[in-house]
């Protein structure tokens, strides 16, 4: 099957374009691609996080998003009396960002239950396939990137937070490094037997169990019945008719969507082949707009 696949890092693409080769579609490969950045691109993205995926079934014509993004933990749970909940400020150089980190600061992942919902709804191939690429990474390791060792040393404080991260991106007191062949030996068995369990692993099997146990131990928010009751949210996507074009957004939770289609609404309202691409007009409408949509953006994030 031919296709088109971006990424964050070769070996993530490599992973899709595999899976295409073996026969697989779009969704097989987006699966595929998307465990193997766990790996791959461990700086930025990981199997306990969240996320939303757009897809588009030709056979059909409909437009879908996967909402697998995160819950607030804590559903039918006592806090505990000692939360493991610190603030860190990162400095970007422009800017300053607050993290926070620790147990408590986890939320309710969705990364698994999506994934995998996606595969069964809409992949030809079966999930033990599509993990092989990942499996390779996870226990061959690679040569971490440049960019991903420079994001590990810049978040220094969240990767290093505990032994087990240590063990993993500081081994022998120093931070990996572009180059360094990087190993997360303990997801290669988890992901084995997701390959094999499939989502229920992580729901209500061993690995949730794992994670349950370390919560309750260490301070942490999450309980049986945040895993036992999250859901995988199947929308209908925004569309937007925008000058010859129809554009296809994820709705919320993702405020994304919502805010480009608020842009792409103020862009019509102008003829900007009157204003030739890059030049100061151009650029100024450009900056009064994405002012404007920041403004907004303030006005839905209180509104929410």
């Amino acid at each position: 099957m031919r296709g088109v696949i971006a990424a964050g890092d070769p070996q993530t693409a490599v992973a899709g374009q595999q899976i295409l080769q073996a026969g697989g579609n779009a969704v097989d490969a987006a699966v595929a691609a998307a465990f193997a950045s766990f790996i791959a691109e461990i700086g930025v993205v990981h199997l306990g996080g969240s996320g939303i995926a757009h897809l588009y079934d030709p056979q059909n014509g409909r437009s879908l998003v996967y909402d697998f993004f995160s819950n607030t933990p804590g559903l039918n749970g006592t806090p505990p009396t000692s939360l493991d909940f610190q603030e860190v400020t990162i400095d970007f150089g422009a800017t300053t960002q607050d993290f926070h980190l620790g147990r408590a600061s986890v939320a309710v992942p969705g990364n698994i239950a999506g994934l995998c919902q996606m595969a069964a709804d809409y992949g030809r191939l079966p999930l033990e396939t599509l993990l092989q690429p990942a499996l390779k990474l996870a226990k061959d390791g690679l040569p971490i990137a440049p960019f991903q060792a420079e994001t590990c040393t810049l978040l220094q404080p969240l990767y290093t937070h505990t032994a087990g991260m240590r063990a993993i991106f500081m081994e022998n007191g120093r931070m990996v490094q572009g180059g360094d062949h990087l190993f997360v030996p303990d997801l290669h068995a988890t992901l084995q037997t997701l390959a094999r369990e499939g989502a229920a692993y992580a729901q209500s099997g061993p690995l949730a169990q794992a994670l349950l146990h370390d919560q309750a131990a260490n301070g942490g928010l999450l309980t049986p019945d945040d895993l036992a009751n999250y859901k995988v949210h199947k929308l209908d996507s925004i569309r937007l008719r925008y000058r010859n074009y129809d554009i296809l957004l994820p709705p919320p939770s993702s405020t994304g969507g919502v805010l480009t289609a608020f842009t792409l609404k103020l862009l019509s309202h102008f003829d900007l082949q009157k204003r030739p691409h890059g030049s100061a007009s151009h650029l100024q409408l450009l900056y009064e707009i994405m002012v404007a949509t920041n403004r907004a953006r303030n006005l839905w994030e209180t509104a929410i």
